[in-house]
């Protein structure tokens, strides 16, 4: 994955996925910047955290571009 150049809908898409089965409030599934401060709390254990941490901080990138 992290070979791939992925863009902004691609990065959503996959961040989507990765989200499933995770303790995030619907509304806030969309909302990078508050996942990237809060998504640990409930699912440091996930099996999904660590790809979710590198999507969320691919797309901080690209919101600071």
């Amino acid at each position: 994955m992290k070979n791939e150049k992925m863009d902004k809908g691609q990065l959503l898409d996959a961040l989507d996925d990765a989200l499933i089965g995770m303790t995030i409030p619907e509304r806030r599934k969309k909302d990078i910047g508050w996942l990237n401060r809060n998504i640990a709390i409930h699912n440091e254990d996930h099996p999904n955290f660590i790809k979710a941490r590198w999507l969320i901080n691919q797309l901080m990138k690209e919101e600071n571009k």
